[in-house]
């Protein structure tokens, strides 16, 4: 079968048409990624402790897929996390110096201690407000993060993200990690 120079053109006329389609429908998918990157990452920063004390929250569900699939980046998951941990310590914060508070009397009772015992290093609260914070046990600010603040918080967040499980953070029994060294021997 014989191609002529007409039949030529309107072949490479097709596949340059076609190439033209798939280029849209790439920038269209990626586009929709990063609007479902961001709506998630939004999220998290809106609402972190829906992140944090909700294991089967739809949003780490989502966060955990968009990572594993390569859509948010490890640098992105890092800085995000590290957001969403402090507006939780800040958080954390209030609800423990607030008068509202009937559930945890002292900072080694919340949920995540480790999470308040970031903050304070990190230096997110005044002197002032460091004062207000609840301590028992003879605890002081230095000796609350020498107890709960580990290098690995955010392994562990990272860990728990992309291994969801019905227990809280921190409870794993493979795992030497005292989840309340104050309180319980």
């Amino acid at each position: 079968m014989h191609i002529c120079a007409a039949d030529w053109h309107g072949i490479k006329y097709i596949k340059s048409v076609s190439f033209l389609i798939v280029m849209i429908h790439i920038n269209l998918l990626s586009d929709l990624s990063e609007r479902v990157k961001n709506n998630a990452l939004e999220e998290l920063q809106r609402n972190p402790k829906n992140f944090f004390y909700y294991p089967f929250s739809s949003l780490r569900g989502r966060i955990a897929k968009l990572y594993a699939e390569h859509v948010i980046s490890e640098p992105e998951l890092d800085a995000a996390l590290e957001q969403a941990v402090l507006k939780t310590a800040r958080q954390d914060y209030e609800f423990l110096t607030g008068s509202h508070n009937h559930t945890y009397r002292f900072a080694d009772h919340l949920p995540i201690p480790e999470i308040l015992a970031y903050g304070v290093q990190k230096g997110l609260f005044t002197g002032e407000e460091i004062s207000k914070i609840p301590f028992d046990h003879g605890m002081t600010a230095a000796s609350f993060c020498d107890s709960y603040l580990r290098q690995s918080l955010f392994e562990k967040l990272k860990k728990d993200l992309l291994k969801p499980r019905s227990r809280m953070l921190f409870d794993d029994e493979d795992d030497d990690f005292d989840p309340h060294p104050a309180c319980c021997p």
